[in-house]
Formats: structure tokens, C-alpha cells, sequence
């Protein structure tokens, strides 16, 4: 729910992700002529109905977050307070999709910011500029987030997924006619959804339809929800309440407090945090930003290359995209740390360290490449299995080596990159993985170095080495 903010502590395992929010302020629907009857509360009313498609509304939501980052290191647990402020404004349009992806919109960002506060500073998270229409996709009960315009970095995709996302909003409604005083219980995939969680193993939430005043219902939900996210347990206690439009069957204004207790994860920190989020809905007869001329030439449906996240390390000089199951641990100038984390497994890990540029005239072999990978690699080596050389489409010279050993006594494969451009630019990008997980590893070195590029010149020449 709140992954995101794990990218922004200093010295604390880095994914940034931020979250934002603003204190949407509630939009009632209007009463009914004066001879419209009162609905009593014996009768049953409709609160949920097919959205149409096409369908425009304007959006307005703020978080905000309190409690403590959980992290654990040789010394023992860590407590991190932080304080989170988040505000959105955008327009959503709903769109017509197939059988099997039953819940698709499109939105433009006029506002997502959000300013993080820990006990020594604070540091802001925005959407840019060129990333303010994003696509919207449920399927299989996981809700997709992507733009259009160009791949998210991890900080903005963690930025916009809300805990309750507009889209999902209307999976709080019951699938039958209630009366006023009803309740109704959610499916667990439909809740893990909701709440942001992997799976829902407990749950005791329960939604009740507490009045109807005039045109409006008013639902009130709470409950204890247990689940995992990320490979992690988290504890949940929710309460929620929100407005129905019974004319439109869809929620106008929504309001929601979290208590979570979370595990720390291999890639992402504990947390014992209060999460409280308002939105507003109001609907739209059209949007400029969403109209048929802006949307038509984009792709609106998720495939591999629209979910990749864009990594640009500003310290290290370079950028690559990544799928993601990669979270960043660290970025420094001296070196970037990534894990790969798939199905609760860590598959591998890449480090990625800018090297100095070699002396004018000198050049460096992969014959000189693999006795400097012997050498780093000492006793834990045992064989080279692949070497090779190539070109990349961003004009990169590759050198690869993979390498067979052991590491206390666990088998391990390392695959070793010298990365190096016409201008003198130079990094090592090193990957590790577990042996018995390498075929799961697959490809998956190939594909980040091919997305890589270098940003800035090294500083001076230096040592030649990985």
C-alpha cells in the first residue's frame, strides 16, 4: 500500500515510490423534486450499475500517511518515522474493452504530488509533465498502471497507485439490491484488489448500507483484513465510509483510514503506518485532455514494452528499463544496486558501478575482461561457461562473461558486463543469482543491458578493471 515510500529513506533499501493524495471535498448529488417519495427502509435499492463506456469523470483525492518505516540490518531493527502529504486532481474517462479485461479507463494528471517527511528532512515525489495521461487496466483482479507517453520511473508509478483507485472504486458496491441496514461482504480477490494486497487469507470486513437521503446512500464499511503483499504478511484494520449517487449508481465521494502492520520484505521496509485517503468524483460531460484526437494514436492496453519502468541513476551517469519485478535498493554514485524479486523469490541481484574512462590511446580486451572477473571472483571461481562481445542498438560495446562458483558453500553464477561508448563512457554491470534459479533468471541480463545508456562522461581516467 505504501511501497513506494521504501525508494526515499536515506541509507534505507531504495524504491522510491512515493504516494499522493489531496482532501477531495464531497459531491453530493442534488435531491429529488420535492414530490419525490422518501425511500423507507424496507425497500431495496439498486446501489451499483454497468458503468457506461466512454464515460468522463473528474477526480479529486488526497492521502495522507503517519507512522514509522520498519528496517532490519546487522544491529538489529530500525524504526524510521514519516509523515506523507498527497494530492490528485484528474480526468478519467472509462473505455470499451474485451470479455477478459472488463475494467479499463484513462486518466490526465493535472495534479499527483506528494511531500515526504522523515525526522531529518523531507523530499517531494510529481508526475512529470510528459507523463500526465496514464492508462488504467484490471484484469485477473490486478489493476495495471502505465503511460502512454513513455515508460513511469518507479517513484511516479508508486506515486499514482492508490490504495483506492478510482477505477476499482466500484468493486466497495454490492452485486444485488440492499435495504438500509443491510450488509454484504467482499470476495477476497476483489478486496486484496482494492487494498492493494497480494491475497487476502482473513477477512471480517463487512459493508452496510446505513441510510438513504434522498437521491444519496450512505455506506459504512469496517472490518479486519490479513493478507500478503510482496511475500510479506500485513495486518490490516479498516474502516470506510462513502456515497452512493443513486441516479448514476456510482460512489461520489469516498473516505477511507487504514491501519497496517507490515513485514519487512527483501526488497521493501516494514511498516506500522495510519493511512487515511478522501476522493471525490463528480461527473464530466467531456475532458480536452481525453478527447478522441489526444487518444487516438496511443496504445491504451497494456503490453511488455508499456510496463517497463524507466531507472535513470543521475549519480552513476546512465539509465536502463526494467520490468517490474526489479526494485532498486540503492543508487549512489559509487554503485546502484538492483533485485530482481519474483513470486516472493529474490531470482538475482545487478550492480551497476560507473568506471573511469580509460587513457587516451589504451584499450581493454575481453581477454584482460575475464582475468579481472577471475580475480575479483578469487576463491569463489570455478568456470567460465559464455564469453562474448557485441553491439548494442544504443550504439553500446558489450563484453559478457558468465562464470560458475560458490559462495559459502552455495552455487551461485555470475554474469559480468563491461559496458563502454565511442565517447570513453565505461560501467561494470555485474548480475548474481543462485544456480538452481538460473533458468528462471532466464534472459533477463540481456534484456536490461539492451535498454542501456550512458548519461554524462566519467570525471578522469583511471583504473582499467570491473
Amino acid at each position: 500500500m505504501v511501497s513506494w515510500l521504501s525508494r526515499t529513506v536515506p541509507s534505507v533499501p531504495a524504491i522510491l515510490v512515493a504516494f499522493a493524495f489531496i482532501w477531495g471535498t464531497a459531491s453530493h448529488a442534488a435531491q429529488k423534486a420535492s414530490d419525490a417519495a422518501q425511500k423507507t427502509e424496507s425497500e431495496r435499492v439498486e446501489l451499483s450499475g454497468n458503468a457506461a463506456a466512454k464515460a468522463m469523470q473528474s477526480v479529486r483525492a488526497r492521502l495522507e500517511l503517519q507512522g514509522s518505516l520498519l528496517t532490519e540490518s546487522a544491529e538489529g531493527q530500525k524504526t524510521i518515522p514519516v509523515h506523507v502529504d498527497g494530492q490528485f486532481i484528474y480526468d478519467e474517462k472509462l473505455l470499451e474493452v474485451s470479455k477478459d479485461q472488463p475494467i479499463h479507463g484513462v486518466r490526465h494528471y493535472q495534479l499527483a504530488k506528494a511531500k515526504i517527511t522523515y525526522r531529518d528532512g523531507s523530499l517531494e515525489s510529481a508526475l512529470r509533465e510528459e507523463r500526465r495521461i496514464v492508462a488504467a487496466s484490471v484484469s485477473r483482479g490486478v489493476q495495471t498502471l502505465f503511460s502512454p507517453l513513455g515508460p513511469l520511473s518507479h517513484g511516479e508509478l508508486e506515486l499514482i497507485d492508490l490504495p483506492a483507485s478510482s477505477t476499482l472504486i466500484g468493486g466497495w458496491l454490492p452485486t444485488k439490491a440492499v435495504s438500509v441496514g443491510e450488509v454484504w461482504h467482499l470476495d477476497g480477490q476483489v478486496l486484496a484488489t482494492l487494498l492493494g494486497l497480494d491475497a487476502v487469507n482473513q477477512s471480517d470486513l463487512q459493508c452496510k448500507l446505513d441510510r438513504i437521503e434522498g437521491q444519496l446512500a450512505v455506506v459504512h464499511a469496517q472490518g479486519n483484513v490479513s493478507g500478503a503483499v510482496g511475500g510479506v504478511a500485513s495486518q490490516m484494520r479498516v474502516a470506510a465510509k462513502f456515497n452512493v449517487d443513486l441516479d448514476r449508481k456510482t460512489i461520489s465521494w469516498f473516505a477511507m483510514s487504514v491501519q497496517e502492520k507490515r513485514s519487512v520484505g527483501k526488497a521493501r521496509p516494514g511498516m506500522d503506518v495510519t493511512v487515511r485517503i478522501q476522493l471525490a468524483l463528480s461527473p464530466l460531460a467531456g475532458s480536452p485532455y481525453l478527447d478522441d484526437g489526444v487518444l487516438g494514436d496511443l496504445t491504451l492496453t497494456p503490453d511488455d514494452g508499456a510496463t517497463m519502468l524507466e531507472f535513470v541513476s543521475e549519480a552513476g551517469g546512465f539509465e536502463v528499463l526494467l520490468n517490474r519485478n526489479w526494485h532498486v535498493m540503492v543508487d549512489r554514485q559509487d554503485v546502484s544496486v538492483l533485485r530482481l524479486i519474483e513470486q516472493a523469490d529474490m531470482l538475482g541481484q545487478c550492480n551497476i558501478t560507473a568506471l573511469p574512462a580509460l587513457e587516451p590511446g589504451k584499450a581493454y580486451s575481453i581477454g584482460e575482461f575475464q582475468q579481472d572477473v577471475k580475480k575479483a571472483l578469487d576463491e569463489g571461481f570455478g568456470e567460465f561457461t559464455a564469453a562474448s562481445e557485441s553491439l548494442t542498438n544504443h550504439g553500446i560495446q558489450a563484453m559478457r562473461i558468465v562464470a560458475t562458483g560458490q559462495t559459502a558453500d552455495i552455487p551461485i553464477q555470475w554474469i559480468y558486463y563491461h559496458l563502454s561508448s565511442e565517447k570513453g563512457q565505461r560501467a561494470s554491470c555485474v548480475f548474481t543469482c543462485p544456480a538452481d534459479l538460473s533458468d528462471r533468471f532466464g534472459a533477463t541480463d540481456e534484456a536490461v543491458i539492451s535498454s542501456f545508456q550512458f548519461r554524462q562522461l566519467p570525471a578522469q581516467p583511471g583504473n582499467e578493471g570491473p
